[in-house]
């Protein structure tokens, strides 16, 4: 168990987007930054896939996404520069949250390169 290398975790689905799902998903979040140390973590929120928007564009998802922020931050999780989120994850908690600019594409992957301004 101390190997794995990545975390996959589903924090939220498209109709239960609620506060206390948000902590609850918070909790799971930062218990599994704690057992896994050295794993990247991915956060998705489900039943959105058939949406053509970006997450940080689809209203729901983005309030979801600040309040699981809120919750991280309320159970005393570390800053989030040290959280150790692969790049796409971290990409769209910026845009979320209002802290990440996009600031290129790639024009093979329509991957997203996100310039994320930390708040202290």
């Amino acid at each position: 168990m101390e190997g794995f290398d990545s975390a996959y975790i589903e924090i939220g689905l498209k109709d239960e987007l609620t506060a206390i799902n948000a902590m609850a998903a918070a909790e799971c979040t930062i218990m599994a930054m704690r057992r896994y140390p050295f794993a990247e973590i991915s956060l998705v929120i489900g039943g959105f896939d058939d949406d053509p928007r970006e997450v940080w564009d689809i209203p729901e998802a983005k309030e979801y996404f600040e309040m699981f922020i809120d919750a991280m931050f309320i159970l005393n999780a570390p800053p989030a520069r040290q959280w150790r989120m692969d790049k796409a994850t971290m990409g769209v908690v910026a845009m979320c949250c209002g802290f990440g600019r996009i600031i290129g594409r790639d024009p093979k992957t329509g991957a997203y390169d996100i310039r994320i301004a930390w708040k202290e």
